[in-house]
């Protein structure tokens, strides 16, 4: 009798000495080899008709159901299922491997913050405030009233107090150096500024802590001389802060002390500057940082009372920055008729810009009207502030009815 097993042999009949060889080879071939292969090897086998054994060999298949000629039906379905299964038990032994790395890998950025802040708490332990204190007598000895004494020991308290924590790693929320009557510049300060730049320097190695950061810095009404301000600008460069205000002070390289930190540092938001501005080379200097800063987080600035706002030039320069911003602000800068044009056609080439402070100007009614239609061909514009102008009754009005 012939069997379609390929052999007459009682070994290789089904059931068989013969079968339980087939079985335990193919069970090691599954082992030792991919399935896709063992899957293609038997594909790629001849098949034959359970209906006509008589024709084994000649075509090869035929009408009925196929399946593969040296290994018994339901062989491949067992052997899937071994694969199946065994794959399925890797698949879960990685997903627990790769839960567990997440974890460790968690608790090893715990470990090295941990040990970044004990480092950083030993350098200020080790730390000591090295510039000398200035008694009220070294002012009062040079000219100065007791008021300016009092104000220059509050000032430089103030100092202290932020240096302080800024080396222990607590962002202020602001750091605001200023006082009611200008501090001129003098010698003896220089110490006192740079504890303040090194702290500065010190503090950005907290930046592994969630609450880093600084909202605001600002100095008003201090004077600032260039070895003040190469001491401190490298630091506020690449400090992480969001916005910079800079008001009353004086000294030739303000300008370019505002211009280099919009330019190089990526996290701020915005600048105030309420700094005369009387040249036009200056104007230039600002504005090409704001356009050099495009694509970065700057959107927000105010220029308050320190330009002629209807000068062509300036006004000119002023704009051209402006199409990168989102919010200007431009309140008492004396903009006039020829500012208003300038200001006019600049709204029909519909920039980004949603907010516009105009307030404190000289605008009449016709360069409300003027403004007016213009907005029609704009749809950015969301607000404008046309208050202490000579407009009668106008306080604000919106490009989109607002």
């Amino acid at each position: 009798m012939s069997y379609p097993y390929g052999s007459n042999d009682k070994n290789d009949r089904p059931g068989g000495e013969g079968l339980a060889r087939s079985v335990s080879a193919v069970e090691e071939v599954s082992r030792k080899r991919p399935f896709k292969s063992l899957v293609q090897d038997v594909s790629s086998s001849n098949t034959y008709s359970r209906g006509n054994n008589n024709n084994i060999g000649r075509s090869g298949s035929f009408d009925g159901e196929q399946v593969n000629e040296s290994i018994p039906e339901g062989l491949e379905s067992m052997v899937r299922r071994m694969i199946s299964t065994a794959t399925q038990e890797m698949q879960n032994r990685m997903d627990t491997i790769q839960n567990e790395n997440i974890e460790l890998k968690d608790k090893c950025n715990e470990l090295e913050i941990k040990v970044k802040d004990l480092t950083l708490k030993n350098e200020y332990n080790e730390w000591s405030y090295k510039a000398e204190d200035i008694p009220a007598s070294y002012w009062l000895s040079r000219g100065f009233s007791e008021e300016y004494a009092q104000q220059m020991g509050s000032f430089l308290s103030e100092m202290k107090y932020y240096i302080h924590k800024l080396r222990r790693g607590e962002p202020p929320k602001e750091i605001n150096l200023l006082l009611e009557d200008d501090i001129l510049h003098d010698d003896i300060l220089l110490p006192h500024w740079r504890e303040f730049s090194n702290a500065l320097k010190q503090y950005q190695k907290f930046n592994h802590r969630e609450n880093y950061g600084i909202e605001c810095f600002r100095i008003d009404d201090v004077q600032l001389q260039q070895e003040v301000l190469d001491m401190i600008s490298p630091a506020l460069q690449t400090l992480h802060m969001k916005n910079l205000r800079l008001s009353g002070n004086t000294g030739r390289g303000v300008v370019s002390f505002a211009a280099d930190i919009i330019q190089h540092n990526s996290y701020i938001h915005g600048m105030s500057w309420s700094n005369q501005i009387e040249s036009v080379d200056d104007m230039q200097r600002l504005c090409n940082s704001i356009c050099d800063s495009a694509g970065s987080s700057f959107s927000i600035l105010g220029f308050h009372n320190c330009f002629d706002g209807n000068s062509r030039e300036m006004m000119q320069k002023v704009l051209h920055a402006s199409h990168y911003l989102d919010l200007l602000g431009l309140p008492n800068n004396g903009i006039g008729s020829v500012g208003a044009h300038l200001i006019a056609n600049f709204f029909t080439s519909n920039p980004r810009l949603k907010l516009l402070n105009l307030m404190g100007n000289n605008l009449n009614d016709a360069d409300a009207a003027l403004l007016a239609n213009a907005l029609q061909r704009n749809t950015n514009l969301e607000r404008i502030y046309l208050a202490n102008n000579n407009i009668p009754i106008v306080e604000t009005f919106t490009s989109k009815g607002k």
